[in-house]
Formats: C-alpha cells, structure tokens, sequence
C-alpha cells in the first residue's frame, strides 16, 4: 500500500471510491487505475482485487452513470479478465531480452 506526503498509508480501494463518488474527478480515469495498480499492498491479485472493486463500484448509487464512471469500470474490467496463466513444471520467471536480434 502507498503512502501519502505526509507518511499515512494510502487504502487504493478508497482511492478510485472517492473519485467515483465525485461530480467531477480531477483526472482521466486510466489516470485513477493506473494510481490504483501501483499502490495495491504486496502480493495483492490485481485481477482480483479489480473484479472486486468493479462489483462494489457497480453497487454503489447514482444508477444513470457518467461515462467517466462507465469508462472506470470498463478498466477495471479490463484488468480482471488478465490473469497469469501458469502450466505445470514451467517457471514464471522473466527472461532477459537476448543479445542478439533476429
């Protein structure tokens, strides 16, 4: 989880819920995920922890939304249907990029 200038720890779930909440937020939404993704505690499941704050987003009223909150929830979309696939026996480690190209 982030921390603020003053040093509090920031909760990214509040984050997009307080500018969704606004008449006017003061940035692009792809602004606000993109905040969100980077303060997300460690191991947190971005996919995850997107469905879950679409879903609750989704609950919350007025229910006309504006296309600022559709466009949010539309990216939060997005970021829950990108989860890592792993297959039996093969590592998830990066690779570095090879010397050569071809």
């Amino acid at each position: 989880m982030g921390r603020n200038a003053d040093g509090n720890l920031i909760d990214p779930d509040r984050l997009i819920e307080i500018a969704f909440r606004e008449c006017c937020p003061a940035d692009d939404p792809e602004t606000y995920v993109l905040a969100w993704l980077a303060i997300l505690r460690e191991p947190a499941d971005a996919p995850l922890a997107a469905e879950a704050l679409r879903i609750r987003l989704a609950g919350l009223r007025p229910l006309v939304r504006s296309s600022w909150q559709r466009r949010l929830i539309d990216l939060l979309e997005f970021v829950a249907k990108h989860r890592r696939r792993r297959r039996a026996g093969v590592s998830c480690s990066v690779k570095p990029p090879s010397k050569g190209m071809s």
